[in-house]
């Protein structure tokens, strides 16, 4: 087994459903950038820590606490960046939704610093029945890290 990258931890310890929780794992200036025109109250930069903790908030309203990340893959390129797809599922006017995303973290000092999340929103999955359990991680190269850590749920 390969051993687990120093950014995998920090990310492994990130906790959406109480994100002020995670402050020790980002940078003063940290920047999350999300663009969803389906979710465009929700879409912007989110600078500082404060307004990244309001987006989750928000999140968290807008999806009734049902906003749920389950890592698939996780990708360390080079010293700063780190790439992570994850299934995320959540109801939305009650529809459920499942998401293909991709995010993509830099790190600077050792602290999260920009963060951007890109859902792939032309190929969501729609239903009106219950939303399917995790699935299981895998690795597929040699600088892939599985598992990921923890789910990230804001159950």
């Amino acid at each position: 087994m390969k051993d687990v990258h120093r950014y995998a931890t920090i990310l492994g310890q990130v906790d959406v459903s109480a994100m002020r929780r995670s402050a020790h794992l980002f940078h003063p200036t940290a920047v999350w950038w999300f663009y969803n025109s389906e979710l465009p109250d929700l879409s912007g930069d989110h600078v500082g820590f404060d307004a990244i903790c309001a987006f989750f908030d928000r999140l968290k309203a807008r999806t009734g606490g049902t906003f749920d990340v389950s890592p698939q893959h996780l990708r360390v390129v080079g010293d700063e960046l780190v790439v992570v797809e994850t299934l995320n599922r959540m109801t939305l006017d009650a529809v459920q939704i499942e998401v293909d995303v991709v995010v993509v973290w830099r790190f600077i000092d050792g602290l999260i610093a920009e963060v951007w999340d890109i859902p792939a929103t032309n190929t969501a999955r729609i239903s009106k029945g219950s939303v399917a359990g995790p699935l299981t991680m895998s690795s597929d190269n040699d600088r892939t890290v599985a598992p990921c850590g923890p789910r990230l749920s804001q159950a």
